[in-house]
């Protein structure tokens, strides 16, 4: 994905307008139109835009997300229109009971807030599934396999806004 690409899916799933953006930006829509078109940003242009959208730009290394550890490798996969990737997702928690465990499920929850859960088949040949889930039950998972914390504090931010599940 680009940055182009990952700016406007961000307008998209905001319901900002370019010409919000703009605004938030000081930038004309001109400008703006060109950097799309072209993928022109510097990095610290895509981190002031991003800050203008309401988010931070950070870069950590994958598997640590969050300060957790994943259990199981990279799954990339496309659902319902929707990329949904382990590496740039942070890990909650897995029922995973030991190493040698060769099926087990990792609720993950992506940069956009939305939540999904590998299955993970461990054997040669084995094919890893990504299901969406919904705030709801995604807690109610959590609250049954994790070990690490207080579910209010991983899930405060679902209280107040409804995270669309598309």
């Amino acid at each position: 994905m680009t940055v182009s690409e990952i700016i406007e899916a961000y307008l998209k799933s905001e319901r900002m307008t370019k010409q919000e953006l703009c605004e938030r930006m000081g930038w004309s829509p001109p400008n703006l139109a060109g950097r799309l078109k072209r993928n022109s940003f510097s990095a610290e242009d895509w981190r002031k835009v991003m800050a203008a959208m309401g988010y931070e730009l950070r870069f950590v290394k994958p598997g640590t997300v969050g300060g957790r550890i994943a259990a199981g490798p990279r799954v990339r996969k496309m659902e319902d229109k929707v990329l949904y990737d382990t590496a740039a997702s942070e890990p909650l928690c897995n029922n995973r009971v030991s190493e040698d465990d060769m099926m087990f499920q990792e609720l993950y929850r992506d940069q956009m807030g939305r939540y999904f859960v590998v299955s993970y088949a461990m054997w040669e040949g084995g094919i890893h599934q990504i299901t969406p889930i919904g705030p709801e039950d995604a807690r109610s998972f959590y609250e049954r396999f994790s070990t690490a914390g207080d579910a209010d504090e991983i899930f405060a931010d679902d209280r107040s806004t409804d995270h669309d599940q598309q």
